[in-house]
């Protein structure tokens, strides 16, 4: 049964990353390509709330993530980035452990 919920999540979340427009970012420590982290862990806001995704299985973000960067990804998806800025992430927004911030492209 809990692989056919990680499954159906899994599923949801390349449908709605479907249906999202593709938006360009112009913040400093962001870019990447989606592709990228498909081998790497991340963190992302779905459906209003802040997920953690490691080695492809999603949980619920119960506490700060800190990233390799220095910045630290907050639970209500704020991230204090190691210069001192702050930024939100928003809607299927994705942050990998390296700092790099992309849309969530699913399969």
């Amino acid at each position: 049964m809990k692989k056919l919920l990680i499954a159906a999540f899994a599923l949801t979340i390349g449908i709605v990353a479907n249906a999202q427009t593709s938006k360009t970012h112009d913040k400093s420590s962001c870019s990447a390509l989606a592709d990228s982290a498909k081998a790497e862990n991340f963190v992302m806001m779905y459906k209003g709330k802040m997920m953690k995704i490691v080695d492809g299985t999603p949980s619920p973000m119960t506490e700060p993530v800190k990233l390799n960067n220095g910045a630290k990804v907050n639970t209500d998806g704020s991230v204090n980035l190691p210069d001192g800025k702050k930024i939100k992430i928003k809607e299927n927004e994705m942050v990998t452990m390296s700092g790099k911030m992309s849309m969530y492209k699913g399969k």
